[in-house]
């Protein structure tokens, strides 16, 4: 994860259990380089000794109310045998025709007041230079434009998605 100028800032994860609930978890920088040997992705593991918080609204990545955050003490015993319940990965997937409808819902997109990110699966076919761009008539924002064509159609979409800065 990188954070403003683009300075490395942790570690974020998305850890999924067998009913397909997703949660995220975040390592900061200060801890990162104690945390990350100790996980791998896609092994299972019981974790201990880690802390939890309400999720920040903005750029959140999953629609868990809660935020979990590990630190050096935190322990991960890996279990060895994969149940084959558990999915490998969690996506909340948003058809491509639904986009432009939905651009200004508080839940679509990454950005300032975002509740809930959402997946959309297309071929990007075009990315736009970055420029300032005025939002909401209030603040200036760097943006780009993303052209993403649906895999399933013809249809394309026009997405506007401000960097993670």
């Amino acid at each position: 994860m990188f954070g403003r100028q683009n300075q490395f800032n942790g570690l974020q994860c998305v850890l999924v259990d067998e009913l397909n609930d997703a949660i995220e978890a975040s390592v900061l920088e200060a801890d990162y380089e104690i945390v990350a040997p100790k996980i791998k992705f896609g092994c299972i593991y019981e974790i201990t000794r880690l802390h939890s918080r309400s999720s920040k609204q903005t750029y959140k990545v999953v629609p868990h109310t809660v935020q979990l955050y590990f630190n050096g003490k935190t322990t991960f015993k890996q279990i060895p045998e994969r149940p084959p319940h558990i999915p490998e990965h969690r996506f909340y997937l948003v058809d491509c025709s639904e986009l432009l409808s939905r651009v200004d819902k508080v839940e679509i997109l990454t950005g300032y007041w975002i509740a809930k990110l959402q997946d959309v699966m297309g071929h990007i076919t075009s990315v736009q230079p970055l420029e300032d761009r005025m939002v909401n008539k209030e603040r200036l924002e760097t943006k780009c434009d993303v052209h993403l064509q649906n895999t399933s159609s013809s249809l394309s979409c026009k997405m506007e998605e401000a960097p993670l800065t």
